[in-house]
């Protein structure tokens, strides 16, 4: 993480956690905007003359179809068709971003650099040079004066770039100079808040990344990736497609992604169930700004369907459980 961009942070009153990231004071009670350091999260850079086709070779995506200035989700799979990452994947002209957890991104970074070979591509972890902030409850692009780019698409800034993620959520990536420049602009309107609160906005809309305890465990399907757009069965070959379209086609897939309630946060991949058998395992889970938690899961849709749905190490209850993404949105 960038030094100078840890010291601004602490001089506006963050502390880190263990793992580096910003902790605020709680923001007062009603705020309506929320301000964050994305420190959990990094970006990649893929570029080069052959980086399309290299893409389009390794994601589940259709990469052909995505225009400059737009993004879409993909996955990275093994060749079992398990899932080693999930990913916002972002055009710039003839370069690609992908966003992913920190915690995946040198390791992903090493595994897709393995098969450039002969290719024109380049590959780079964007560690330092690159800070990222999100943007919750206003308009950014009327914050800073910027036309407002529509859904999945991205718009240059100076400085860098802002992504729309969501109905007045934003994820903008700049160098550390207009990084600190945005937050004291936007600091006055929206309050700060921890880098570990704000997955609550992604766990509320089911965004399922992919983290090192949960790589291996689904195949897309299973956190409804092809649902939210990251799964072509159109394109051409990548590792694990004749798993992940077997699981479309010739089978329902019995696990699927859901949302519950719980009393306090379960660790990704601990196992989940109910009558004493393991029925899946957590994909996420994030304080949810009443005291409890939100848990994302893949879940056994006929245990999720009987109730009882608990974590196999606590006994916690997953309450208010429910599918993320209704299959008719299929």
């Amino acid at each position: 993480m960038n030094p100078r961009w840890q010291q601004t942070l602490a001089s506006r009153g963050a502390t880190p956690d263990e793992a580096g990231l910003a902790v605020f004071p709680a923001p007062p009670s009603g705020a309506a905007a929320f301000l964050a350091d994305l420190g959990h999260l990094v970006l990649i850079s893929i570029e080069g003359r052959d980086a399309a086709d290299f893409l389009q070779n390794q994601l589940t995506s259709d990469v052909s179809r995505l225009a400059d200035g737009q993004w879409q989700w993909s996955g990275y799979c093994n060749a079992k068709g398990r899932l080693l990452a999930t990913l916002r994947l972002m055009r710039r002209g003839d370069r690609f971003v992908a966003e992913v957890p920190r915690t995946l991104a040198v390791d992903l970074a090493a595994r897709l650099s393995r098969y450039v070979l002969r290719s024109q591509v380049k590959i780079a972890v964007l560690e330092d040079e690159t800070i990222g902030i999100g943007l919750a409850g206003l308009d950014l692009p009327v914050e800073l004066g910027v036309p407002s780019p529509g859904e999945h698409q991205l718009a240059a800034v100076p400085g860098g770039f802002i992504v729309r993620t969501g109905e007045d959520r934003w994820h903008c990536y700049l160098s550390v100079d207009a990084a600190i420049a945005a937050w004291d602009r936007l600091a006055p309107r929206a309050a700060p808040t921890t880098t570990g609160d704000w997955m609550r906005f992604d766990v509320a809309d089911g965004i399922p990344w992919i983290l090192p305890a949960t790589r291996e465990l689904f195949v897309p399907q299973m956190v409804d990736l092809e649902r939210i757009g990251g799964v072509s069965f159109s394109k051409g070959c990548y590792p694990g497609q004749e798993i992940v379209a077997r699981s479309q086609y010739l089978g329902e897939v019995k696990r699927r992604l859901h949302i519950a309630q719980a009393a306090a946060a379960l660790d990704p991949g601990a196992p989940v169930g109910g009558a004493g058998q393991t029925a899946g395992n957590v994909v996420a889970s994030a304080p949810a700004g009443d005291g409890g938690f939100r848990v994302l899961a893949v879940i056994d849709t006929e245990t999720a369907a009987r109730g009882g749905v608990s974590a196999m190490t606590s006994g916690m209850r997953l309450e208010a459980l429910r599918r993320v993404h209704a299959p008719s949105a299929a």
